[in-house]
């Protein structure tokens, strides 16, 4: 029965997983075009994709351990393998390409959005670096100038409140 909850497992996480390809395709989309209110919509509704995917993964630990119950100290799929039917191997070795695969799709696709996200931060950063004004000079002056400098409203930080 163990082999049977392990396949469902991982034919279970396999859709989540291609579920969460797309939503991450759609924020692409999203960060490209600025459009911050959906983008978070969606990442309420990726946060719950990912839950699943927790809960679902508990249930393949845990028939991975009923499967190898004594048989192996290593709890892997490839060690499951070993201790099943020829049949039952070469669908849980497919099952493991196809989620393997899709698991490298999602890391590139994240990484790009995660690039995106932080050239928006730089342009962001950069704007606002345009907007303050700076400090005529960096060396240090006499405590006059310094003085009429405050005066001034030069600095933003009132260290006397």
């Amino acid at each position: 029965m163990s082999i049977g909850i392990l396949v469902e497992s991982l034919q279970k996480l396999i859709k989540l997983h291609e579920q969460l390809f797309k939503i991450a395709e759609k924020k692409t989309e999203l960060i490209k075009n600025n459009e911050l209110e959906e983008l978070q919509q969606l990442v309420k509704v990726e946060t719950k994709y990912v839950q699943a995917v927790r809960q679902i993964d508990k249930a393949r630990t845990q028939a991975v351990d009923e499967l190898l119950d004594g048989k192996s100290d290593e709890r892997t799929l490839t060690t499951c393998m070993r201790f099943v039917p020829k049949e039952s191997a070469e669908t849980l070795q497919r099952l493991f390409e196809q989620l393997s695969a899709l698991l490298s799709q999602l890391k590139r696709q994240n990484d790009l959005n995660q690039q995106l996200i932080q050239h928006s931060l730089q342009f962001v950063n950069f704007s606002i670096d345009m907007l303050l004004p700076e400090p005529d000079e960096f060396n240090y002056e006499s405590p006059t100038k310094v003085d009429r400098n405050v005066n001034q409203g030069r600095f933003i930080f009132d260290s006397k409140a």
